[in-house]
């Protein structure tokens, strides 16, 4: 299973060839070691290879990604696509669960501004589908095991969670299940007005579970707040108080 991956904005624009790296170059190396080994692989990508113009986008839709992030993404499965023509390719969409810093997350940043009852402008147009990392992790799991089968399910596929969502909309779901006040979080088009990011790249997911079987569907009205309840306070959870790595 290859997750490794560079997704964080401040690194594509501070760091571009350090990102590219993480992103295309990591991946074509795994890809190289897997066929060298005859392993079977799981490659992760993402939704951002689409423009975002014409979802629901289906594995063969005609990918055109808009910022470097999605550009490194599609280079990456050409890349393990020519080094192991055998592998899988799985596009996510954002995840969220348990995190050990809140800005690993939109979901967990997201209630930390909640929180701060501070003024914040939240994008109201970039529509989001957040998907559990324990649904994900099933999804994964069974692909796996269909390919270390001899299942064949095509190189690439698509798993989402199916409820779209803007920050902005996340804000006041947060705030709604907490009883926090939300007057502070306004509805802009920060995203969407910088023109590179898509505004809608929801996937078609009808495919895999032709092939894997019923996969548990996690609700994300359900399943967020145990996800963004730590982060509710000013310095976070107190045994990981801790700033992002990078």
């Amino acid at each position: 299973m290859n997750c490794v991956g560079e997704r964080r904005p401040a690194e594509w624009a501070t760091a571009p060839g350090r990102a590219r790296a993480g992103n295309v170059d990591a991946a074509r190396l795994i890809a190289k070691g897997a066929r060298r080994c005859g392993a079977r692989l799981v490659h992760i990508s993402s939704d951002y290879v689409f423009d975002g113009t014409a979802p629901p986008y289906r594995a063969d839709s005609l990918p055109n990604p808009m910022n470097d992030y999605g550009r490194w993404k599609l280079l990456a499965e050409h890349a393990v696509r020519g080094a192991c023509p055998d592998a899988a390719i799985l596009r996510l969409p954002v995840l969220y669960g348990p995190v050990r810093f809140a800005a690993e997350t939109n979901l967990t940043e997201i209630a930390r501004q909640v929180a701060a009852g501070v003024t914040v402008e939240l994008d109201d147009v970039c529509v989001r589908y957040p998907t559990h990392v324990d649904e994900t992790a099933e999804v994964c799991r069974r692909l796996a095991g269909a390919l270390l089968q001899g299942q064949r399910l095509g190189s690439v596929t698509h798993w989402s969670a199916e409820q779209g969502l803007t920050k902005y909309r996340m804000a006041l779901l947060i705030a709604r299940r907490f009883h926090l006040p939300a007057g502070h979080v306004r509805a802009g088009a920060a995203d969407a007005a910088s023109g590179d990011r898509p505004v809608d790249c929801r996937l078609d997911c009808q495919d895999l579970p032709a092939s894997l079987g019923p996969v548990r569907r996690r609700l994300f009205d359900i399943e967020f707040p145990p996800a963004v309840e730590p982060w509710l306070t000013p310095s976070g959870p107190a045994a990981e108080r801790r700033k992002d790595p990078s």
